[in-house]
């Protein structure tokens, strides 16, 4: 017999605490993605702003060149 059942058996509201227990981990588990997915962007956006500078970096030496 589980703790629910016998919660049940016994009169006891069982499925509340283990609902928000569940609903705890569901927000911990929507957060730990959210803060995955902002980690994953932010860096995407270093990547892409680390080589729009080495494009400049490389615009400016041709341009000293030809000059």
């Amino acid at each position: 017999m589980s703790e629910g059942a016998a919660a049940r058996a016994a009169g006891g509201p069982a499925t509340a605490p283990a609902a928000a227990a569940a609903a705890a981990a569901a927000a911990a588990a929507a957060a730990a993605a959210a803060a995955a997915a902002a980690a994953e962007q932010q860096q995407q956006q270093q990547q892409q702003q680390q080589q729009q500078q080495q494009q400049q970096q490389q615009q400016q030496q041709q341009q000293q060149w030809s000059s």
